[in-house]
């Protein structure tokens, strides 16, 4: 189940009358043009950010934005940073920024409500997107060599496979054990899905066996391990 709708942004515009009497916002012919009507800002990674821009035109004189109401339904991650316009004009959109920042994993939506003094004075702009973090698999996790005469190269690898819903990149391979070696230029970027090979070398200098184990630091972590 998700949390209860949020509001993260509210703007009203009030209208004052003298003598307390009740203000009444006549609709003009004009129409409310705004695009996108639905907004899927796709899959975003965790603790990242990512904008979506929504423009909004009359189709004829100035309209009066009364209210923009942006709601959570699913998660808290969207919001309007920025103040929103008082009049939209036709032959000049105007903007409303959305920003979509996650801090946990998932999908999440939210309704953006926009009221106006225009003929279609309510109109609701759906909002989703998904949060992933990045998740690396490695096979095979151990890697023999066999026995390798004293001096001479051996050669090995491993795969890394980009099991999570966005690109990672793998910034160190750190092999423990001097007659070890990974070659393999880094920072390594693999999109969601993707697979790579890492290259092994072992040279042994004398006939004692030998035992080592390559970390792999992805996005800033060490998550990954082989021996």
């Amino acid at each position: 189940m998700g949390c209860p709708p949020r509001s993260s942004s509210l703007l009203l515009l009030g209208l004052a009358a003298c003598g307390g009497s009740d203000v009444t916002v006549t609709k003009q012919d004009a129409e409310l043009v705004v695009s996108p009507p639905f907004a899927d800002l796709g899959v975003v990674g965790v603790d990242t950010e990512s904008e979506q821009i929504v423009t909004l035109q009359s189709t004829k004189g100035d309209i009066a934005l009364l209210a923009v109401d942006l709601v959570n339904v699913e998660g808290d991650a969207f919001s309007l940073p920025d103040v929103p316009p008082v009049t939209v004009s036709a032959g000049t959109p105007s903007e409303l920024r959305i920003v979509y920042a996650p801090t946990e994993a998932g999908y999440q939506w939210a309704r953006l409500t926009l009221q106006s003094d225009a003929n279609n004075s309510r109109v609701e702009i759906e909002l989703r997107g998904q949060a992933a973090v990045p998740s690396a698999e490695v096979y095979p996790t151990l890697v023999d060599f066999g026995r390798v005469p004293v001096g001479e190269t051996a050669l090995g690898s491993f795969v890394v496979h980009n099991t999570g819903g966005i690109a990672l990149t793998i910034d160190t391979i750190d092999v423990t054990g001097e007659t070890f070696a990974a070659g393999v230029a880094l920072p390594l970027e693999l999109g969601a899905g993707e697979t790579a090979e890492v290259e092994l070398t072992f040279t042994p200098v004398d006939e004692s066996a030998s035992a080592g184990e390559a970390a792999l630091t992805v996005d800033g972590e060490r998550v990954v391990s082989l021996r």
